[in-house]
């Protein structure tokens, strides 16, 4: 897994940031940053005439949106969550898009997660064979067998005749041990 850069100080990041629902990543740059922010006030006037009150972030192949601040990249869902819940201490825990869609860094679509209830919010996989999430077939007993990884650990919910069998219990078990972070 990749390592994700500590945030900057909070009230650093109230300075360089302001939260924008219409910014296409959700997040603009503030109108005016200090000059203690800079090496010198040629860097500041520069940095104000290309950036100041414009829309931040470029959007990676992963598709989420990044930016890059003294020339480190941080996720902008990070930032956003961090401004709007007023803390950067939660290194060791995940953003979660509630909704799924990674695009939408609306403050109220996301929220902290652990990495395995952040991988149970994942849509299907595109080279899932069955079309359900933690479901696969077996040829050799022709049975479908559900496992559900929590915690890096598969937890065997059982084999089945049918994919419907296999999705009702499998939909059972997400439910009782991921509750609302569950997606089906």
């Amino acid at each position: 897994m990749k390592t994700i850069n500590p945030l900057p100080d909070l009230n650093f990041l109230k300075e360089c940031f302001v939260i924008d629902p219409l910014a296409t990543s959700g997040l603009r740059w503030v109108s005016k940053r200090p000059l203690n922010h800079f090496k010198n006030s040629a860097n500041w006037r520069t940095w104000h005439t290309k950036f100041a009150d414009k829309s931040c972030g470029y959007l990676s192949l992963q598709k989420y949106f990044r930016l890059i601040l003294n020339n480190i990249k941080y996720p902008v869902h990070r930032i956003i969550f961090a401004i709007h819940n007023n803390t950067t201490d939660f290194l060791d825990k995940q953003i979660d898009h509630i909704d799924g869609n990674t695009l939408n860094n609306s403050a109220g679509n996301l929220r902290l997660a652990s990495a395995s209830q952040n991988q149970f919010n994942r849509k299907r996989q595109r080279n899932n064979a069955t079309g359900h999430k933690n479901i696969s077939f077996i040829k050799k007993s022709n049975r479908y067998r559900c496992a559900i990884r929590v915690d890096g650990k598969d937890i065997f919910v059982g084999l089945f005749d049918t994919i419907e069998e296999a999705v009702i219990k499998r939909d059972s078990k997400t439910k009782e041990l991921m509750g609302e972070f569950s997606r089906i």
